[in-house]
């Protein structure tokens, strides 16, 4: 099961949790430095230390095709990165766990687990699950100083990113959004847009994320970022009361008519369904539509993404073709 259809989690804010680890290995050097017979060799090495666990299992990532490869960045279980790499490539899963282990992206390794709602400490314990087995076996690059040696030196340290990917519909209509950025880069944190670094923020998604990770353990960058965005939850909540009492006939005019376009539609564009979604979505949340569930909708919204649209149709769709099917996939929702 996918973070996205897990029914157990709260996610009326909080959408979902991710940390990820930088490792390399000693005896090899970084990208793009890293031939293709050293790729190769560090894919089969990974692959041995981590698949003799029934529970992992392993995919050459660059024999999939392009719709199947950005699917999976649709789903958050690979960076866009990863998707454009044309070298030897892989991942390793654990879907029960959440762990994708990324196989040569930009570090050797980029071991990974997201979970839905707010659980950083359960995607951390993940982490060090697959972590554990790998350092167990490979001499991972490290020094006494700098900690985790890594391509880019932001990951110095811990070589850990850790985000919150947040619902914040009421933030955005009232603008307070916007100067968010610069409150949290003095915390040592930056919001981001739903695929991460250079990504824009659609369907009133943002994901925050630590900047640094040297100077710091694990366990204090974890709390800096589940205090903030306790805090950040906390005003969502209070402005989304806010806008209820203050123009909740005009909101839930605004909500039902979304919610009526989704049902009702013959094509959707992807940028409109994000826009849709965000106002059915708060109505969700807000208790004005009874009939469909967040699973249900935050589901809807990545199988109807283009990739994974065209991945599912096992052949490339025109974009008249996507939208004509993501229309009819949102229909049959029950």
């Amino acid at each position: 099961m996918y973070w996205y259809e897990d029914n157990n989690a709260e996610r009326g804010v909080y959408v979902s949790s991710r940390v990820r680890l930088a490792r390399n290995f000693a005896d090899y050097p970084f990208e793009p430095r890293l031939d293709k017979t050293g790729a190769s060799e560090i894919i089969e090495r990974v692959k041995k230390d981590l698949c003799s666990d029934p529970e992992y299992t392993f995919t050459d990532f660059s024999a999939l095709d392009e719709n199947q490869k950005y699917s999976m960045v649709d789903k958050h279980l690979v960076s866009p990165e990863m998707a454009e790499k044309k070298t030897p490539s892989a991942i390793v899963e654990n879907q029960s766990k959440g762990i994708v282990v990324m196989i040569c992206e930009e570090d050797h390794l980029r071991i990974q687990s997201i979970r839905a709602g707010l659980d950083l400490d359960g995607a951390y314990k993940a982490c060090c699950e697959a972590d554990d087995k790998i350092d167990a076996a490979e001499k991972i690059a490290y020094d006494d100083t700098l900690g985790y040696l890594t391509h880019c030196p932001t990951n110095l340290g811990t070589g850990m990113r850790a985000s919150v990917m947040m619902f914040l519909p009421a933030l955005t209509l009232t603008g307070r959004i916007r100067g968010l950025s610069h409150q949290l880069s003095a915390l040592g944190l930056t919001v981001r847009g739903v695929t991460g670094e250079g990504s824009t923020a659609k369907g009133s998604l943002y994901q925050f994320s630590n900047c640094t990770s040297l100077g710091m353990t694990e366990e204090e960058i974890l709390d800096n970022l589940k205090e903030t965005t306790a805090k950040i939850a906390e005003t969502e909540q209070r402005l989304r009361n806010e806008l209820d009492k203050r123009s909740g006939e005009v909101l839930r005019d605004r909500i039902m008519r979304a919610y009526g376009t989704m049902k009702y539609a013959y094509a959707l564009n992807s940028e409109e369904m994000y826009r849709l979604y965000s106002d059915v979505r708060l109505g969700i949340c807000l208790g004005y539509i009874t009939d469909m569930t967040l699973v249900q909708l935050d589901s809807l919204l990545i199988d109807t993404l283009p990739a994974t649209l065209s991945a599912q149709a096992g052949k490339e769709l025109s974009p008249a073709e996507r939208d004509r099917l993501r229309a009819e996939k949102v229909r049959a929702v029950k």
